[in-house]
């Protein structure tokens, strides 16, 4: 038999197994939100299509928990303080007007946190807004998914504004920045932690004691 053909077909299953794996994430990553008047950490565990994110005040205090389904597009919220859960409506569309906003690709880049990061800047002038994205070209998909569904509820549609806007689904904002159109930062919003890890099961789940609000 000719060797070669056998390594034709290892080679292409080689190289399916290596795509899917740069498409896929499991492991953490840690968010820091900063304003003028406070910062917010978000603390976000991922495996396969869920996603958990733990958000915490200034004082590394929970304020609450999410569970997000990527695949089935369902967000679950979670009160830790009061043993409560619900879902969050996900389908509000917010309306944005396509005119106002101008998506700018650059060749600008720097190294920040090590990673390579090509700057987008997002523009809004309706919104008296500017946010500048340095964002790292991963391969992971989950994270654009996450802030789709994200801007779509009513608490958490300003989180990384805009940034589903930009046409890099693979990318992570490791550094993003919002500034008026006079160039005073409103925003900035740092991924601190990235990590590949074993993450366990379990967090995904909610807690047998915690009781359903309906709202």
């Amino acid at each position: 038999m000719n060797p070669n053909k056998l390594i034709i077909p290892f080679l292409l299953i080689f190289l399916i197994l290596q795509k899917s794996k740069a498409d896929s994430f499991e492991g953490n990553l840690t968010i820091t939100k900063e304003t003028f008047y406070d910062t917010t950490f978000y603390y976000f565990s991922v495996q396969d299509n869920l996603i958990r994110i733990d958000q915490k005040n200034s004082q590394k205090q929970i304020i609450q928990s999410l569970i997000i389904d990527i695949k089935k597009e369902k967000i679950t919220a979670l009160s830790p303080n009061h043993k409560l859960y619900t879902l969050i409506d996900a389908k509000r569309k917010t309306q944005i007007n396509k005119n106002d906003v101008v998506v700018i690709p650059t060749q600008n880049f720097k190294i920040i946190n090590g990673y390579k990061c090509f700057l987008w800047r997002v523009r809004n002038e309706s919104l008296n807004s500017e946010v500048s994205y340095w964002v790292y070209n991963s391969g992971y998909e989950f994270f654009h998914k996450a802030i789709q569904l994200l801007n779509g509820t009513e608490d958490y549609s300003n989180l990384y504004n805009f940034f589903s806007q930009i046409d890099n689904v693979n990318g992570l904002p490791i550094l993003s920045v919002e500034r008026t159109l006079l160039r005073e930062e409103k925003v900035k919003i740092t991924i601190t932690h990235l990590s590949n890890r074993k993450v366990n099961p379990n967090i995904f789940h909610i807690p047998e004691n915690y009781k359903y609000l309906r709202y």
